[in-house]
This record gives structure tokens, C-alpha cells and sequence, in this order.
């Protein structure tokens, strides 16, 4: 057996090196699919505290808010009405609105905790959009 594996790799080496990439990316791409997949879905709120780079959007997800409720919280807290017209990071939005990234996500924090406590059978239900 092993004879005629090492005469195969000798008459065919570059089938046998492609062969062995291939394998190497199957292993490598399994592996990664088993970590993602031990990892699915965003961790929940109070592991993942609001950040710069995250989106409304995202936020909104993370956190169980309404998107229409993110954007009126967004309102309030900045005092335009409109919301961007793109996705853009809080850090961008609180910039553009004259606060620093600190204070919009103290302010986001708190309109979230108000909007949960008046909302507590909200709490748990994922936006399916």
C-alpha cells in the first residue's frame, strides 16, 4: 500500500500537490466553520457594552428596541429629526450632533434602560427584519 502511494505521488505531483492544498483548505476552512458556529449569533446586552463603531441598526438588534424607537431615541438625543440617510457609527452621528462619543453612549444608554422599563414584555423578542 504504501508503495504504491509513494509511486502515485512521484508520477503525479502536481495532482498531488493540489490534492494537498485542497485538504489543507478543508481542514483550515472546518475548523473556522466549528468556531463560528460555537460563537453564532451577537452576544447578549450586557456582554457587549454600546460602542463607537456600532450602528443604530445594530444597537437596536443587539439591544430588542424597535428600529422606529431606535430612531426616535436618536432624535432625542441629538435633536435632529431626520436620521442618516447611510448607516454611520454613533462616534460619526454624536460627532456630527456636537457631543463626544462618551456622552451620546451615557445618553443612549439611558434612553434604552427607560425605553426597557416601560417596554419590560418587550424584552427577549428579536426584530425579524
Amino acid at each position: 500500500m504504501k508503495r504504491r502511494m509513494r509511486d502515485s505521488l512521484r508520477k503525479h505531483p502536481v495532482l498531488s500537490a493540489i490534492f494537498a492544498v485542497a485538504l489543507l483548505a478543508t481542514v483550515v476552512f472546518g475548523i473556522r466553520m466549528v468556531m463560528f458556529m460555537a460563537h453564532w449569533g451577537p452576544p447578549p446586552p450586557d456582554q457587549q457594552p454600546i460602542e463607537g463603531w456600532m450602528t443604530p441598526r445594530y444597537v437596536a438588534f443587539s439591544w430588542d428596541i424597535p428600529k422606529p424607537e431606535m430612531f426616535a431615541v436618536m432624535a432625542r438625543i441629538t435633536g435632529l429629526d431626520n436620521p442618516p440617510d447611510k448607516p454611520m457609527p454613533i462616534e460619526r452621528i454624536a460627532e456630527n450632533s456636537g457631543m463626544t462619543t462618551a456622552a451620546f453612549i451615557d445618553a443612549l444608554d439611558q434612553e434604552i434602560a427607560a425605553y426597557r422599563a416601560a417596554n419590560p414584555d418587550h424584552a427577549g423578542d428579536r426584530p425579524h427584519d
